[in-house]
């Protein structure tokens, strides 16, 4: 199974690329090759590659590494109804050890928890949100939001910037801060897609594209969204780290949703991360 989708989203990648990554020269095709220091198939389980020194806090979850394990060839965060360290549901996260940086494909195959169960899924870039991290971009690559008023299946995907303010850093002048609060998200981008595919039945290809000023999202091969920051960004705004500045890649269940117990245990499944590098840039 892993071999057949080894391949073929490098194809894909190829063949979309000539109207993506060279607009300026139709003629070159751009060339991908997989890092295999940052992609895992998820035979095992990597500590090398893989931690969850996330920063993120819940008032639905407590995240324990109980909830993480590599099984039948797949990363599985689990959501459970063990109630631990006040919290009422357990759950699994992780990320990512090594960073991601422009010129590169991220190609996640993943099938999210059953829509029944209101689990919320990310998978997405970013770090702490510290003054010395600054400009601290955030790139959601899915975020699921399953709920009833969507019977079918939402997942966002988008740009958020964290600005710390602290001395000595450099905060552009449009950005205001809420009052007694030291940092604040400002959203660049947001796109909502929709669709009918079972999106907790089956896997599903989610693929984010970073290079020669484009952000590009994919799914299952299609492309839904394209970001050209050098066109849609009015200046004084300098957002290139969008494109360029290398983030963690973080896989976890998320508290936009309070989940459904009687629908528990439910997983997060994670066939494989493969990234790949332009190498001809």
């Amino acid at each position: 199974m892993k071999h057949f989708f080894y391949h073929i989203p490098l194809l894909l990648l190829v063949a979309a690329g000539v109207a993506g990554c060279s607009d300026d020269d139709v003629n070159r095709a751009p060339q991908w090759q997989l890092d295999e220091q940052m992609s895992d198939d998820f035979d095992s389980w990597n500590p090398d590659k893989w931690g969850s020194d996330i920063w993120v806090t819940s008032k639905i979850y407590a995240f324990s590494q109980d909830n993480v394990a590599v099984e039948d060839g797949c990363l599985k965060l689990k959501v459970t109804s063990r109630a631990s360290a006040g919290k009422l549901f357990t759950a699994g996260r992780v990320k990512s050890k090594f960073v991601i940086g422009g010129n590169t494909t991220v190609e996640i195959r993943a099938r999210l928890p059953k829509h029944d169960a209101h689990v919320s899924t990310a998978i997405w870039m970013s770090d702490a949100p510290v003054a010395w991290k600054n400009p601290n971009a955030e790139i959601d690559i899915m975020e699921s939001m399953p709920d009833d008023n969507w019977p079918d299946w939402k997942y966002s995907s988008g740009m958020i910037y964290w600005w710390t303010k602290a001395t000595g850093v450099a905060i552009p002048s449009w950005v205001n801060f809420p009052k007694n609060q030291n940092w604040m998200q400002q959203t660049l981008g947001l796109t909502y897609a929709r669709t009918t595919a079972e999106l907790g039945e089956d896997f599903h290809v989610y693929r984010l594209e970073r290079c020669d000023g484009h952000v590009r999202f994919y799914f299952d091969g299609v492309l839904y969204w394209d970001k050209d920051w050098k066109r849609s960004v009015p200046a004084p705004a300098n957002f290139e780290w969008a494109v360029s500045m290398a983030r963690p890649l973080l896989l976890s269940v998320e508290s936009h949703t309070t989940p459904v117990a009687d629908q528990l245990p439910a997983e997060f499944d994670i066939d494989y991360v493969h990234v790949y590098r332009l190498v001809n840039p």
